[in-house]
């Protein structure tokens, strides 16, 4: 009797066709893609969340952050005996090649007086400040002293855009007490902009 080239031999079956998929081998494939896609989206996701949770928002679109990150209270401000009662301002979107001004006031609440230093201004974002003016260098007990913040020119083509400034008044009192007092003026300079209330126009 003729014997069969599979089962010369052997009793096992002959292999199937080359090319032909069964069954099983086609429900496990799709489980190994389907695991493969859920984890790949998980990690997506997961990095995009630690993306957002340490990066802090830019400071122009949130008033409540510095360019370095840090958080810029709203609340009024208290140093030494100092009290600003609002250390933050946008004065909105301004028109460019008009100034631009906005007065904080100091207040001494404290009981003895309080020497001021120098008034420092610093660009946390945009360009070209002026140097802020502070009338007095002396706040006696419960009377205030305004710290003039000016662009007197504004901004004009090449300077416009999203701006940013922290002014800082060191703070002295006779009790031995000091600090630095921090306003921030926000600002957008540009052609046809139209401002926002509670702010004034300097003169140009």
């Amino acid at each position: 009797m003729k014997v069969s080239r599979y089962s010369k031999g052997t009793n096992t079956p002959p292999p199937p066709p080359r090319g032909r998929i069964t069954l099983p081998r086609v429900v496990i494939a799709s489980a190994v893609l389907l695991m493969v896609f859920a984890v790949g989206t998980e990690v997506g996701t997961s990095l995009r969340g630690s993306e957002t949770a340490t990066s802090p928002a830019s400071p122009i679109e949130n008033t409540l952050f510095t360019a370095e990150g840090t958080a810029i209270s709203t609340e009024p401000l208290k140093v030494a005996g100092v009290e600003v009662a609002e250390p933050v301002v946008n004065v909105g979107v301004q028109p460019l090649n008009i100034g631009v001004a906005h007065e904080f006031k100091l207040r001494n609440t404290s009981s003895t007086p309080v020497i001021l230093g120098r008034a420092n201004i610093e660009v946390l974002e945009g360009c070209c400040p002026s140097d802020p003016i502070l009338s007095a260098t002396r706040i006696e007990p419960g009377e205030e002293v305004p710290l003039l913040f000016s662009l007197p020119m504004g901004m004009h083509q090449g300077m416009d855009g999203p701006h940013l400034f922290r002014v800082t008044v060191p703070v002295r009192n006779e009790s031995g007490d000091t600090g630095n007092v921090e306003v921030y003026v926000k600002a957008d300079f540009r052609a046809g902009g139209n401002g926002a209330s509670g702010h004034d126009h300097a003169a140009s």
